[in-house]
């Protein structure tokens, strides 16, 4: 359905990122200054957390249901400069995707393996691909036919001192011939610059056996080869890991404490799996047996790896939610809200691939997955082909072949599961395939978690919290809900969650929620269920209103009394000084009460520093202070007016005064002691600079008899 566009708060406030206070004038006739802690854009909401949920991008940002499968189609990428490639390993890092190796020709059938490597930047707000550029060819010292069926990974490490540095690898694979001495347990890695061309390519601990057709991933900075197929064309069921020295060098290669399981037929079947990381799972998906005698395996399983040591103790079986087919050199692709993909290959064969992408939700808990459903296919079926996926979690599958005898291609397919479209059918026979007509399947629920809000003011104060407000899109109030919670942080404690509160609905509305915290720290959680699968309700926007800190300010501070003042003041004859103090913001507390002080100085740019008296002032004894205005027993409210401050003094000596207004608070200690934060600490000053006896002439430069131009 079309939804309304999201409510102008952008009327009310300035733009902010998430996190940052935005102030504004509050009309009312409390006149109190308020900040609006705002999330409403993707870059908002992107630093939350989701659960089964998702960012869409049909307005500025909103949060909704996770699509299952893709609600973005697949579209043409940018493949200018990529020639065509398959058996190609591909990688992403800091806005760059690099391609190396695989096969090359442009004929059919597609051979004659390659030793080329190209990049191309990925633009980060519209996902579109610059030209592709060539950069460090991988060695012919190490690859003399070119290699195909590697891998390659991108990785970042921390260097001594604190820097880090990137660095891009390649792992085995095979040479154009196939014979088993043409297959490679090299090992290379190149430094990544800053403009995304590569350094030279250096050698490093080479895999403990030589190895093609395997996948690799990278989890909390190490390097996972996984399966693939050895020297006698059967699957191995080993899994290494290394974690790259701050060099790039690789020290050593770790077999995990377990292998991958066998499945059918007692083998195992790791030949061109998909492979995918989800919170913290490493999940294998499907593979072949081997070259000979090949069989093809529907099972999945995943396995966690040790944070403090990268090792990985047992793989889980993905029960009894199997592919619906057996499917041989797909890629992986995982959210970390909860979804897996695979995307394309062959079902149950080695020659005929297909376009079929299939998703499916994961339980955070458990690891296990729902239903595989079918969701948006490509058009041009394809296996050996390559997928890597940026931060913002937008796809590109790079290249790949037609058929086992068919052509390379240069093709690059992009897509998103974010965005206002997309089709999906089920595999089970309730949800019949019916092409683009099909409307997208929600998940039924999902939990969005905000970023954790430091709402600490200026001085560390804690926040006083006086309303929650949040804008929401709920189609059908009986079939769908928003509800809201939050906690908050006060002396480092954390308050427990508070009871959900229901937004309003149907339509577009705003729920308003009147609160009272005083904390340091805030976070929102928003839970959203949908009983109608082609439906999900959206979380457009959250507001949280703090009360602002005091804010006094001192303006208007000029000189009268005299025919020539403000300009001339006279000698030895009495003027009135005059400023005015605002108060812009809450009403003080009882004993936040001020002062005002005017200092004169014959010192240029002078800054009273509190607690801080005129010359000859005992600040003991303010009854000493003839420039200390008597308002320590004022309260000043934020409905009162603004007071103008006068006082008369006599210059008796001629030359340039600065007069120097300075108001500040009195914060219930002994006077003149003080320590209230305001909202702006940069206005309780105002200078003027007086010119007393005399009066500054300027006279035009004449050269030569002429007024110059």
């Amino acid at each position: 359905m079309a939804r309304p566009r999201k409510w102008l708060w952008a009327l009310l406030v300035l733009p902010a990122l998430i996190g940052v206070a935005i102030w504004v004038w509050r009309l009312q006739s409390a006149h109190a200054l308020e900040l609006y802690y705002i999330d409403t854009t993707i870059e908002h909401f992107n630093a939350g957390y989701f659960y089964h949920t998702a960012l869409s991008w049909m307005d500025d940002g909103e949060v909704q249901l996770l699509p299952i499968g893709l609600a973005h189609p697949w579209e043409p990428g940018n493949s200018t400069g990529l020639p065509p490639r398959a058996g190609l390993a591909a990688a992403y890092l800091n806005g760059h995707i690099y391609v190396t190796g695989g096969y090359g020709s442009s004929g059919v059938p597609c051979s004659d393996a390659r030793n080329e490597v190209f990049f191309t930047t990925v633009h980060s707000a519209t996902h579109e691909l610059a030209d592709w550029q060539p950069t460090t060819p991988l060695p012919t010292s190490v690859y003399p036919e070119g290699v195909r069926f590697h891998e390659a990974a991108a990785i970042t490490v921390t260097q001594g001192g604190g820097g880090e540095a990137a660095f891009l690898y390649v792992f085995g694979g095979e040479e154009e011939d196939g014979a088993s001495s043409s297959i490679y347990a090299d090992v290379l890695f190149a430094p990544i610059h800053p403009d995304g061309t590569l350094g030279s390519w250096q050698a490093t601990t080479p895999l403990p056996e030589p190895l093609f057709g395997m996948e690799s991933a990278v989890w909390n900075r190490r390097i996972y080869i996984i399966g693939g197929l050895r020297q006698n064309g059967q699957s191995s069921s080993a899994v290494y890991f290394a974690q790259p020295n701050p060099d790039g060098t690789i020290p050593s290669w770790t077999r995990t404490s377990a292998d991958l399981p066998f499945t059918i037929g007692n083998k195992p079947h790791y030949y061109e799996p998909a492979v995918a990381i989800e919170h913290g799972r490493i999940y294998v998906i499907g593979g072949a047996s081997g070259v000979l005698g090949t069989t093809f395996s529907p099972y999945i399983f995943f396995g966690a790896p040790d944070p403090a040591t990268g090792d990985i103790v047992s793989w889980t079986p993905v029960y009894p939610e199997i592919l619906p087919q057996n499917l041989f050199a797909g890629e992986g692709a995982a959210y970390q809200s909860g979804l897996l993909l695979t995307i394309a290959g062959a079902w149950n064969n080695l020659t005929t691939p297909t376009g079929d992408v299939l998703a499916a939700l994961v339980d955070h808990e458990t690891g296990q997955t729902g239903e595989w459903l079918y969701t948006i296919g490509m058009t041009q079926p394809r296996y050996w082909h390559s997928v890597v996926q940026d931060e913002y979690g937008w796809l590109y599958a790079i290249g790949g072949a037609t058929g086992y005898s068919g052509a390379c291609l240069s093709q690059i397919a992009v897509a998103s599961p974010y965005s206002g479209g997309g089709q999906l059918v089920a595999s089970a026979p309730s949800l019949a395939a019916t092409g683009e007509t099909t409307p997208t399947i929600y998940a039924p629920d999902g939990i969005f978690t905000s970023a954790i809000k430091n709402v600490t003011q200026y001085g560390g104060t804690a926040a006083q919290l006086v309303k929650l407000a949040w804008n929401t899109t709920i189609p059908d109030p009986q079939a769908m809900t928003i509800t809201l919670s939050y906690r908050y942080n006060r002396d480092g404690v954390w308050s427990p969650w508070s009871d959900p509160v229901p937004s309003r609905g149907p339509g577009t509305l705003t729920t308003t929620l009147p609160i009272s915290i005083t904390c340091e720290y805030f976070q929102y959680r928003a839970y959203f269920s949908t009983t109608v699968l082609t439906q999900t309700p959206y979380l457009n926007a959250v507001r949280v209103t703090v009360l602002a800190p005091p804010d006094l300010v001192a303006d208007d501070l000029t000189v009268t009394g005299c025919p020539s003042c403000p300009d001339v003041i006279p000698l030895n004859q009495p003027v009135t000084i005059a400023f005015t103090v605002h108060n812009r913001s809450t009403s003080l507390k009882a004993g936040n009460n001020f002062f005002a002080m005017l200092f004169i100085t014959t010192t240029a740019g002078y800054q009273p520093i509190p607690p801080d008296c005129p010359d000859g002032c005992d600040c003991n004894h303010p009854d000493t202070c003839p420039f200390i205005w008597g308002l320590q027993a004022t309260d000043f409210e934020d409905t009162d007016p603004p007071m103008v401050l006068t006082t008369t003094h006599t210059f008796t000596q001629a030359g340039t005064y600065y007069l120097v207004a300075y108001v500040d608070y009195n914060d219930a200690g002994p006077w003149p002691f003080f320590d209230v934060p305001e909202l702006v600490e940069t206005n309780n000053s105002r200078t003027f600079v007086a010119h007393v006896g005399y009066r500054r002439v300027f006279l035009p430069l004449i050269v030569k008899g002429h007024r110059p131009p």
